[in-house]
């Protein structure tokens, strides 16, 4: 799908610009939707901005609540569209709110309309309800359409169930169904609309399981899909800071979304494209701190010592700024009270485009905008959008739009202006918008008080934010392809034909290699039971009859009674190959993997409350030898639906620390590093963390050392199932790539100004200087040489070490020639194969050096 954007400044008279061009496209018999945000900006529109760009009023139609009955708005648009004459041109006004409701029932003779969006559309919804004793009325008629995300699962309407039609209809309006449940059910339902539950609080709502950190909550994040405008001839969206906005980022991110973006703010003749009176503005903020409806009501100390509310004390340091006498712009949540100073015009919450304001000079910009907790994760996992970003799009943009409605719209006006907001952050972020701009600390509050993080603008302009994204996305796509064909490598599946000589190379630096042609590809492979003393030399069982055969085993043995640990069987997750002299456990000797084993030592995190944050995973929890009451020590046991290799069985169980982390928790070892994660976080997650690699060989389940605190839960059914491998390779989060390290400083010359014995000295010192930089160079050099000497020239490890030995060179600041010939003669000196060494020096030169 194709979106044409006009990308303009607010004020710069977007609205004109696209009436004077519909008014050429009526003349040619085209019909325009101009789709605007209130039905207070269309009034505006109708009655100013048509007639002075020439458009006609008997080609207007306007459609709003204010020139409907109740209840009939989206009934007299369609009624409308369908009975207009094809042959003549004409424009329909509506608002924002009724063309998302359109778009769901009327689809057809949409080629006939071009659609003109005036201002972004919300594309993204948060529902957050506490229903821990009601949410069936919800729950029961809701399906699970796709898990294979670890925390956002997809819902969508249960087959056969009605319910969720009749709150979204609401034809009784019932008031409960209207406040709570009905926005909800309508977006459930509708095709254009992708809703996501945050998977472990909803998992304990259903269930209705109090579990200590999890909130029993509906809490749902919503996406609008560009399928809204589906069929319609032509889609433009008029806004200022298009790129910034979250529909952009969104529908230009998301993976399920395909749109191709097309500039056309050309198109139309603009007043100006930056504001040039930003040298007549001054800015000022109260806090350097993220301001939010928790933040306005704390209590804090001014510089004269009194206790005030944070809202409260910005309030009274902006009208002694501004003086009683100064009329000024005044926009805060609609929760908070009419209560400004009299000389105040309070602004609609949603002020785009209205031009009512001009005549004031000064602004009180107040208003808290934040997404909840849970929504706010959502957008930065699912589309990798910047908290800052986040931030700019939603709140920031419209404390901006505010800021426009004053006199700062008229570009030929040099008034002094001032506009006061919360935070620095935003204050800074504006000076940017408002070049020439000033920012001040309005120097309200004693230190101490809300202060604690200055959120810096991340970029200047949404040119280097795409930048930024598309380089993310460029690094990105190789570790990913590289990700999947490793697992594909070791489950034996087709290669596709453009990704061959990728997977070639792959298979030259993995140690699973060489291994695999020593054994075959088993899916049915579970695991490897091992002998009780891993010093003898004894056959290895891989275990190959199926998952749940497995647990029946480990449960079995989970009501055995021995002497000692010792006296256990034990299992681990690898398939290890039979070596000349015997079967051999060590790390280069894995083939491939199956399912992930997680040791826990005992922490703050039970095993219920790991379960409910994974609760799309199938698992076994067992106590180990030593667990008792009063420390439990515990082992999670959890399959996975294909064969892993081995850096992808690290990625697996790094992902899963990675989102206990998350939700606060941590090593015991963190909380050392870091005392201030105490204050936030959930408690000791408890996990070996030196035991997240498939080498693990651990003891089978026994009634241990306390029998009566053993236990052992076998968590599944219901949407539980195994890792989905391929599709947690993709979501894992690629590190940020690392900063290039500067090279060596180049050797200076000695000053030819200076005396003859000066010069002689610098020659001498920068000599030495050479001296050490080529000995450093050597130094490392030699070390790179004795690593593949030791450990790299080994069959099994051979092409991963010399890989290793490209790698060490190049950070070794060697040039290409003589990375050449140390390759060349590390070949030549080898124990392998000298001429298939030799053939991959050209090549992996410039890989290295990446």
């Amino acid at each position: 799908m194709r979106i044409d954007y006009i990308n303009a400044l607010a004020g710069s008279g977007k609205t004109y610009g696209i009436a004077s061009w519909a008014a050429d496209e009526v003349r040619k018999g085209r019909k325009i939707i101009l789709v605007q945000p209130t039905a207070l900006l269309i009034g505006e529109t109708v009655l100013t901005t048509f007639p002075r760009q020439g458009v006609p009023a008997e080609v207007v139609t306007v459609v709003t609540a204010q020139t409907t009955p109740p209840g009939g708005v989206i009934a007299r648009i369609i009624a409308h569209m369908r009975a207009a004459d094809a042959n003549r041109g004409e424009i329909l006004v509506i608002t924002h709110a009724a063309f998302v409701l359109l778009s769901q029932q009327y689809v057809h003779g949409r080629e006939n309309w071009t659609v003109v969006v005036d201002e972004v559309l919300d594309v993204h919804a948060a529902h957050q309800m506490n229903l821990p004793n009601t949410h069936e009325i919800l729950t029961q008629h809701l399906d699970i359409i796709n898990a294979s995300n670890t925390e956002y699962w997809q819902v969508g309407k249960r087959p056969g169930s009605t319910m969720l039609d009749m709150i979204a209809e609401n034809s009784k309006q019932d008031e409960v169904y209207g406040r709570f449940f009905q926005a909800f059910a309508g977006r459930v339902l509708s095709p254009d609309w992708q809703v996501f539950v945050q998977a472990s609080s909803y998992m304990a709502l259903k269930a209705e399981i109090d579990v200590p950190g999890i909130k029993r909550q509906l809490v749902a994040s919503a996406v609008l899909r560009p399928t809204i405008f589906a069929g319609f001839r032509r889609v433009i969206i008029m806004s200022a800071c298009f790129e910034e906005s979250l529909m952009y980022m969104l529908w230009s991110r998301m993976p399920t979304i395909d749109v191709e973006f097309r500039d056309v703010t050309s198109m139309i003749k603009l007043r100006y494209s930056e504001h040039v009176n930003g040298d007549c503005l001054d800015i000022y903020y109260a806090i350097d701190g993220s301001w939010s409806k928790t933040a306005r009501g704390k209590t804090v100390r001014t510089l004269d010592g009194d206790e005030v509310e944070l809202f409260d004390g910005i309030r009274a340091a902006a009208r002694g700024l501004l003086g009683d006498a100064s009329r000024c712009a005044y926009l805060v949540n609609n929760d908070v009270g009419d209560d400004a100073d009299e000389t105040a015009e309070r602004l609609p919450a949603f002020s785009h485009g209205l031009n009512t304001y001009q005549h004031l000079h000064n602004a009180v910009l107040l208003i808290a905008i934040n997404p909840p907790p849970g929504h706010f994760g959502f957008l930065q996992r699912f589309a990798d959008i910047e908290a800052e970003d986040i931030r700019s799009a939603m709140y920031r943009a419209c404390v901006y739009q505010a800021a426009m409605r004053i006199s700062l719209r008229d570009p030929e006006c040099r008034e002094p202006r001032k506009l006061v907001v919360p935070d620095r952050a935003t204050a800074e972020w504006l000076s940017v918008m408002f070049p020439g701009s000033r920012v001040h600390d309005l120097g309200v509050f004693e230190t101490g008080n809300p202060r604690k993080r200055r959120a810096d603008r991340m970029y200047d302009s949404s040119a280097e934010r795409q930048a930024a994204y598309r380089k993310r996305v460029a690094y990105a796509a190789p570790i990913l392809l590289d990700r999947d064909l490793r697992v594909r490598l070791v489950n034996g599946y087709q290669i596709p034909n453009k990704r061959t000589a990728r997977a070639v190379e792959l298979t030259e630096s993995m140690s699973e290699t060489p291994n695999l042609l020593l054994t075959t590809i088993d899916h049915g492979f579970h695991g490897s039971f091992h002998p009780a003393d891993v010093t003898v030399a004894a056959p290895i069982s891989h275990f190959a009859d199926s998952f749940d055969d497995l647990v029946s085993i480990f449960r079995e043995s989970s009501e055995e009674r021995h002497a000692a640990k010792g006296d256990c069987l034990l299992w681990g997750p690898a398939h290890f190959v039979d070596r000349v002299g015997g079967r051999a456990r060590a790390y280069n000797n894995i083939a491939y993997c199956r399912h992930v084993v997680l040791d826990n030592d005992g922490g703050d995190l039970t095993p219920e409350q790991f379960a409910m944050l994974f609760p799309g995973l199938r698992m076994v929890l067992y106590s180990t030898w030593s667990s008792s009451r009063d420390l439990l020590k515990w082992r999670a046991l959890i399959p996975t639906d294909h064969l892993v290799d081995i850096d992808g069985y690290k990625l697996l169980t790094g992902h899963i620390i990675a989102r206990l982390n998350d939700h606060g928790w941590y090593a015991a070892r963190e909380f050392e590093r870091d005392p201030d994660l105490a204050r936030t976080a959930s408690g000791t997650h408890g996990f070996d963390v030196s035991k997240l690699n498939p080498s693990n060989i651990l003891y089978l389940p026994s009634r241990g050392a306390h029998p009566e605190d053993a236990f052992f839960i076998d968590m599944t059914g219901g949407s539980r199932a195994p890792i989905p491998v391929f599709e947690w390779m993709r979501e894992i989060a690629v590190p940020p790539e690392p900063p290039a390290l500067p090279p060596p400083p180049p050797p200076r010359m000695a000053n030819p100004k200076a005396s003859a014995k000066l010069q002689a000295l610098q020659t001498a010192l920068l000599g030495r200087d050479e001296i050490r930089l080529r000995e450093g160079r050597d130094r490392r050099v030699d070390a790179a040489l004795e690593r593949w000497r030791t450990g790299g020239d080994l069959p099994g490890r051979r092409d991963e070490g010399w890989w290793r030995l490209a790698c060490d060179l190049s950070l070794a600041g060697v040039d290409e020639a003589e990375y050449r010939a140390t390759m060349r003669a590390a070949a030549d000196a080898s124990t392998g194969d000298r001429g298939a060494l030799k053939a991959k020096v050209t090549r992996m030169w410039a890989r290295a050096r990446k």
